[in-house]
């Protein structure tokens, strides 16, 4: 049995072989965001809603706000602020993004 060659399938090989992960050469630098909310008692320090990854933003689109908090531990939020956020029901999230995204910024 004959073997054809597909220069298309050796490319993609040889560029695979290629390939490595692109590293960041310094690392990334959160703007947090100061508040108090009108759910919660004290102030809420929280990393700028317009600094989430793309990878953590597509999934909260489609409506996995487990990556919200997978994003927020990662950024070293206490577990106790994400644990109050995550008991927010559907009206008290929506004021809570705004006083987040109204807070002082750099504080």
């Amino acid at each position: 049995m004959a073997t054809t060659k597909n220069p298309a399938a050796s490319r993609a090989a040889r560029n695979a072989a290629k390939a490595k992960k692109r590293v960041r050469k310094y690392e990334k630098k959160y703007t947090y965001s100061t508040f108090e909310s009108s759910i919660f008692e004290g102030e809420f320090k929280l990393p700028s809603m317009r600094q989430i990854p793309q990878t953590y933003a597509l999934d909260l689109r489609a409506g996995d706000f487990n990556a919200l908090y997978r994003w927020l531990e990662e950024v070293g939020v206490p577990t106790e602020d994400i644990d109050a956020i995550k008991s927010l029901d559907s009206e008290e999230i929506e004021t809570f993004f705004e006083e987040w995204n109204s807070g002082e910024l750099g504080k």
